[in-house]
């Protein structure tokens, strides 16, 4: 076997480990706290952080703006990330803009990725009109996800339990 074709299969075999990895953290990250648990202890203040209301009426407007502004770089899979300050209006006024990326899987999507005090804001506006919005307080380790006003969820990451896994039970998972 070259050199090349081992590099080639320890590439794979450690990328087929990190998406399971992902996927492992995914299912546990499920398994946290959800709704009915959580919601009784879930802050007024983070609540009201996830309403959408203001969001859902500022997507065209965040559209119009965002897509105009000047692509810093585009991923191979056609990411585009615009500078930080393009969407610091449409965040509230003591927020930290960390990131604004348009997506298109299907529906073009601009994020906003912003910090108020210890609290972390995701916020995908999706061109269709649909807006999710997810909240997360690094204090208490609550999240709140609201997607439309369709669904919204609560967490305690506090409750997540991490899992760890070894290349023969990984393999177990795949056969």
């Amino acid at each position: 076997m070259s050199k090349r074709s081992f590099k080639i299969i320890i590439g794979c075999t450690i990328g087929i480990i990190l998406i399971l990895t992902c996927y492992i953290f995914y299912v546990q990250g499920n398994k946290a706290t959800s709704t009915s648990d959580a919601i009784v202890n879930i802050p007024d203040d983070l609540k009201k952080l996830a309403d959408i209301q203001n969001e859902k009426k500022m997507t065209s407007q965040i559209f119009d703006c965002i897509a105009k502004q000047p692509t810093l770089k585009v991923t191979e899979r056609g990411m585009k990330t615009y500078d930080n300050e393009s969407a610091k209006k449409f965040t509230p006024p003591n927020s930290e803009v960390s990131e604004v990326l348009m997506t298109n899987f299907g529906i073009p999507c601009i994020s906003i990725d912003y910090d108020v005090d210890n609290i972390r804001v995701i916020v995908d506006y999706f061109k269709d009109g649909k807006v999710s919005k997810t909240v997360y307080d690094r204090e208490s380790g609550y999240i709140v996800s609201n997607f439309n006003n369709e669904e919204c969820k609560y967490y305690n990451s506090n409750d997540v339990t991490e899992t760890e896994r070894w290349p023969e039970n990984i393999k177990k998972l795949i056969d």
